[in-house]
C-alpha cells in the first residue's frame, strides 16, 4: 500500500515539474532561455517533436528453403556404455554423443534420463541405480528430426553401510634398558 501512495505522490510531484521555456531579453539585447519565469520574460511555445511511422519491410523473398525430408543420418551415444556400471559418489555421469552431420544451427539437442529433459549433456547428484538415457534433436517448431537408441546404465555409490577401516595401530614394545 506504501508502494502505491509513493508512486501517486511522486507521478503528482512531476507533473508539476513540467514548466514551459521562457525567453527573456536584457538590458544589452541578450536573449536568454529558462524553465523558470522572471520578470519581463514571456512564455515560448514549443512545437511538437517531428516523429513519422516507417513502412512496413517488404518481404524479398517468400520462399522458404528446402527441407530434406532427413537431415542427419545417425545419433548415438557414447558414453556411458549401454549396461554400463559407473561408479562415482557424487552422481556425476557425462553423456557424450556422436551426430552425423554435425549439429545444424537451427536445431538443438536434448538428452533425457528416465523420461525427464535434462540441462546440458553433464549430469549431477544422480541417485544410485538403474537409469535409461537418450537423445533427440529437435528443430525450432520442436519437430524431433533424430533420436537415439535408449540405453541403460547403472550408477554405483560407496555404501554408507560399509565404514572405512581405522587404520590399525604398531603394537608398543617394550624395551629393557
Amino acid at each position: 500500500m506504501k508502494k502505491i501512495c509513493l508512486f501517486f505522490v511522486m507521478f503528482f510531484v512531476t507533473l508539476g515539474l513540467q514548466a514551459g521555456v521562457y525567453e527573456h531579453t536584457n538590458e544589452k539585447g541578450e536573449v536568454s532561455f529558462s524553465d523558470q519565469k522572471s520578470f519581463g520574460s514571456k512564455e515560448v511555445s514549443i512545437p511538437p517533436v517531428m516523429t513519422f511511422k516507417a513502412e512496413k519491410s517488404k518481404v524479398l523473398s517468400e520462399t522458404k528453403p528446402a527441407i530434406t525430408k532427413k537431415r542427419y543420418q545417425s545419433l548415438s551415444i557414447l558414453s556411458p556404455l549401454d549396461q554400463g556400471t559407473i561408479r562415482d559418489n557424487q552422481g556425476i555421469v557425462n553423456v557424450s554423443y556422436a551426430l552425423e552431420p554435425r549439429l545444424m544451427e537451427a536445431d538443438a539437442l536434448e538428452l533425457y534420463m528416465d523420461g525427464v529433459k535434462q540441462q546440458g549433456l553433464s549430469l549431477n547428484g544422480i541417485e544410485r541405480g538403474k537409469h535409461q538415457l537418450y537423445l533427440q534433436v529437435i528443430n525450432r517448431a520442436g519437430d524431433v528430426l533424430i533420436k537415439s537408441q535408449s540405453i541403460v546404465f547403472y550408477l554405483h555409490h560407496h555404501s554408507k553401510l560399509f565404514k572405512k577401516p581405522k587404520p590399525k595401530t604398531k603394537p608398543k614394545i617394550n624395551t629393557v634398558n
